[in-house]
């Protein structure tokens, strides 16, 4: 039996008063299309909650913040492989997943995702070279961040192997004991535990790696600048010299290989492309710079493409103008 006294005050997470109206605003974000979670719930279901079904989903939330608790069913997703365009059926490898998580936690994760982000915003913590999962920030604010510059770095990180920990939110119940089932032809495997990183398909997912992703400018210095989208990371260095620029950025991947830890920085998908109108030099130049012991390699093109901007290794915009001028 839920006492509603013990449930509903101004000390609550989740008052009535105040969050009746956030309810309604998180619940119309849910896309109603979407496949149920375990326990059959679907997003259009929510939407139509009345009153009483409102106040009880409040009291849930309530009893969930006072006893770090959530309902087991909550924490329990459905992994579903899907295969790729064209690809073996015989191979896992051939397959991605989609994660199909709770109705209701993931209207929790909503209200919690909408404090936390509001007071990061309100408290200036979030620095501005991240410009993913962030509202009114687009790709074009990295891309005008890094174009006149000499020198660009690009590499990527793979978030899915580094085993994240925030230690004023590991404790929390929206993160820690997760589960997951698999479900092939309408058959599932048996439940295993999630032991390591962000539940795929949780809302707060992007904000956590926000969160982890924020401490990485305490380790670029030597004049070098960063810019990133998400786990899609570019340092850049501008110098006359192009040897300096070469020892600025081996100086910095090092000090983000201390920084990355045990995640996991792709070194295959990573390039490195000389911006200058020096074609002797350029051509000239053997560069020799290296993430994880491995050699970075430059871009064959003279129009690589950064995050839909197609870029000119002599600082033109004459070939983006032209690709943009054939879509209209």
């Amino acid at each position: 039996m839920i006492k509603q006294s013990k449930l509903v005050g101004q000390n609550d997470t989740f008052p009535t008063n105040s969050h009746r109206k956030n309810l309604t605003v998180q619940s119309k974000t849910l896309t109603p299309p979407k496949s149920p979670d375990i326990d059959l719930v679907y997003g259009h279901m929510v939407k139509h909650f009345g009153v009483f079904a409102r106040l009880t989903f409040l009291r849930i939330s309530n009893l969930s913040r006072n006893t770090d608790k959530l309902p087991t069913t909550w924490k329990k997703s459905i992994i579903v492989p899907i295969l790729k365009s064209g690809k073996d059926a015989s191979y896992c490898n051939n397959y991605h997943s989609i994660s199909l998580t709770s109705t209701l936690c993931k209207l929790i994760e909503k209200i919690v995702h909408t404090r936390i982000m509001t007071r990061l915003i309100k408290q200036n913590v979030l620095h501005s070279y991240q410009i993913a999962y962030r509202a009114q920030y687009t790709a074009r604010s990295t891309n005008f961040s890094i174009w006149s510059n000499q020198s660009l770095m690009d590499f990527k990180t793979n978030p899915t192997r580094r085993q994240l920990q925030f230690s004023s939110i590991s404790r929390q119940p929206l993160i820690v004991e997760r589960k997951f089932v698999v479900r092939v032809n309408g058959k599932f495997s048996k439940t295993h535990r999630l032991s390591a990183g962000v539940p795929q398909g949780s809302v707060l997912r992007p904000l956590l790696f926000l969160l982890y992703m924020n401490t990485i400018h305490g380790h670029i210095g030597n004049r070098v600048k960063i810019a990133c989208y998400a786990d899609d990371i570019a340092i850049w260095h501008t110098h006359s010299d192009i040897k300096t620029s070469e020892n600025a950025l081996n100086i910095n991947l090092a000090n983000i290989e201390a920084w990355a830890l045990q995640l996991m920085i792709n070194s295959e998908k990573s390039n490195l492309c000389i911006f200058t109108t020096d074609r002797k030099n350029r051509k000239a130049f053997q560069s020799n710079i290296k993430i994880f012991n491995s050699a970075i390699k430059q871009v064959a093109s003279s129009y690589p493409k950064y995050l839909g901007l197609t870029l000119d290794i002599e600082l033109r915009f004459t070939k983006h103008i032209e690709t943009i001028s054939h879509r209209a």
